[in-house]
């Protein structure tokens, strides 16, 4: 039943403003997602009229964000008999009212195609996830597109992390004084009680150890923007390919400070397809086997982990998986980053992936002068992907490497 639905406080202008745009925006951990996913569901038990859309630039990306995390909630509260999930076509209406939301994406997997927002008549709420991703054309035609005619009022919810001050959505709605805007802007600490220990850890690591990259990431206040992305180029898609020449595992060990990531990769027609498996804190090594067994990973399968964690190797290996190092060496990092570079990746229903490549960038030394050199963060499911296909593919043919030129994004 709804009244289960206990949402976080720091939202509660979420249900009060009478405001067509509303953005939850700020630093990392602070639960934007989650609770616009339970007033979704809570507008969907109200006798009135709801029709909502749950949008994302690209539409496969929603499958692992936005909707799973509205079925998540319904599935945790026992609410399914109530509603009609259909996972295809990721849209969801509650039995006894009618009311509905469904999944739209302004460009298809690949990016290469145009907007599919057509036949969005009659709604009445639209959450725009990673809302930093969509350009403001594509916003403008949604925008211009929403009209109902049974007379309900019409939110456009954005969510999205303050991290690019060239981004649009700051000049478009942050820089002016607006009537029909609501800024909702929150940190890890409006949503302490609903973080696990070990990432309240991670944000005050951060903290001490970087805190210009803490403005941003942590406490949400505009900063400069995410310069030189290490890797620009990468897609999404649907699902894994079923033809394909190769595949493997990559594995990265963490523990309290940082995730351990397990990723399935597979090499198709020359392009590379990644979908991450594990991304999570506080695993031992037998957690780890426990979830590869329950994940269906066989024996044989090659898992390629990083060398410098032989203790945790052995141990796995020792419970029978196929688990080989790969060895480092001078430059072997940029030499990965070469090799990965050097395919096309599609990423498949992986948002923790998506965001470790937003965040992902070329380090800047004092003088802002972008190095060839990696930051040490955001790098978890990368340096796990990097392993992987490094074992499965070889070394990379020696260039320099790509940096891509710092500015707006």
């Amino acid at each position: 039943m709804k009244q289960d639905l206990i949402v976080n406080r720091a939202y509660i202008r979420l249900f009060t403003s009478k405001a067509r745009y509303k953005h939850l925006c700020g630093g990392r951990g602070a639960g934007r997602s989650y609770v616009i996913a339970q007033t979704a569901i809570i507008r969907m038990y109200e006798p009135a009229y709801f029709r909502g859309i749950i949008a994302r630039q690209n539409f496969a990306d929603i499958r692992g964000s936005s909707f799973q995390q509205i079925v998540d909630i319904i599935e945790d509260k026992g609410l399914e008999d109530d509603f009609h999930i259909l996972e295809h076509t990721m849209s969801i209406t509650h039995k006894r009212t009618g009311n509905q939301i469904f999944a739209k994406g302004f460009r298809a997997a690949s990016g290469s195609s145009t907007a599919k927002m057509k036949s969005i008549t009659e709604a009445t709420w639209v959450w725009i996830e990673e809302a930093d991703e969509v350009g403001k054309d594509d916003f403008d035609k949604l925008d211009k597109s929403l009209r109902s005619l049974k007379g309900a009022s019409l939110e456009v919810l954005f969510s999205y992390n303050t991290d690019n001050e060239d981004s649009w959505l700051k000049s478009e709605f942050h820089d002016k004084k607006r009537d029909d805007t609501e800024i909702i802007h929150t940190t890890y600490k409006d949503n302490l009680k609903n973080l696990h220990p070990d990432y309240i850890k991670v944000l005050e690591r951060m903290i001490q150890s970087d805190p210009e990259a803490a403005k941003s990431d942590v406490f949400g206040l505009w900063g400069g923007g995410k310069r030189g992305k290490v890797y620009d180029n990468w897609r999404s898609a649907e699902s894994m390919p079923e033809d394909f020449k190769m595949e493997c595992y990559g594995l990265d060990f963490g523990f309290t400070n940082d995730p351990t990531a397990l990723v399935h990769i597979r090499y198709s027609q020359g392009d590379i397809y990644v979908k991450q498996l594990i991304y999570d804190y506080g695993l031992t090594n037998p957690d780890i086997c426990k979830r590869m067994n329950e994940l269906g990973i066989k024996k044989s399968d090659k898992i390629h982990a990083d060398s410098a964690e032989p203790k945790s190797i052995k141990e796995i290996q020792n419970q029978g998986f196929n688990v080989i190092p790969v060895i480092k060496g001078i430059d072997s990092i940029i030499q990965g980053v070469q090799k990965v570079k050097q395919y096309q990746v599609y990423i498949v229903n992986s948002p923790d992936i998506q965001k470790e490549n937003k965040n992902y960038i070329w380090h800047v030394d004092s003088n802002g002068k972008t190095t060839n050199k990696p930051i040490d963060r955001w790098n978890h499911a990368k340096d796990a992907i990097r392993y992987g296909v490094v074992g499965m593919l070889g070394k990379p043919i020696t260039k320099k490497p790509t940096i891509s030129t710092p500015g707006k994004r």
